[in-house]
């Protein structure tokens, strides 16, 4: 049996047309802001700080004030004190894009085991009501190409202040 020419060209015709809606909707700016913060996530729980620092903006500042370099430091420190660690958003993100930037929010969870100060960690975050945001800005021409600029919540600034 052969398949007529006209049936091909117009398969691939469709296939095109899906791809491209799927491009177009995976390149969205609030789509890769959601995509980057979930590997945020995943690259921290592994405790895989060059993958971390490397999707931290070179200007990354914080609501206690700290550099990328300090950021990432604290972070491998409180990393220390778990066997096991996953980061997770409690909730689904909520992501607002502004020209050349966004932040996305959620309550975070940490789950694992580790030291006892592990456990006052995870303690201390499940008690947190407001969520943590985290500030993207757009490092390049690319849709995939964004940088995280920082971070904040509210309740950890008022606890532990600059």
């Amino acid at each position: 049996m052969r398949v007529p020419l006209a049936w091909l060209k117009g398969a691939a015709g469709v296939i095109l047309v899906a791809w491209a809606a799927w491009l177009f909707f995976l390149w969205q700016p609030a789509r890769q802001v959601e995509l980057h913060s979930s590997n945020l996530f995943a690259r921290a729980s592994a405790r895989d700080w060059k993958a971390v620092a490397a999707m931290m903006s070179p200007d990354y500042r914080d609501a206690w004030g700290h550099n990328k370099e300090r950021a990432l430091a604290d972070a491998e420190e409180f990393g220390q004190h778990f066997f096991s660690l996953r980061l997770g958003a409690v909730e689904s993100l909520e992501v607002r894009v502004e020209s050349g930037s966004a932040a996305a929010s959620a309550r975070l969870g940490i789950y694992g085991s580790g030291t006892p100060m592990a456990h006052a960690i995870i303690e201390a975050v499940h008690e947190l009501q407001e969520p943590f945001v985290f500030r993207w800005n757009k490092s390049g021409r690319w849709p995939w190409q964004w940088t995280l600029a920082g971070f904040s919540q509210d309740e950890l600034v008022a606890r532990y202040p600059r």
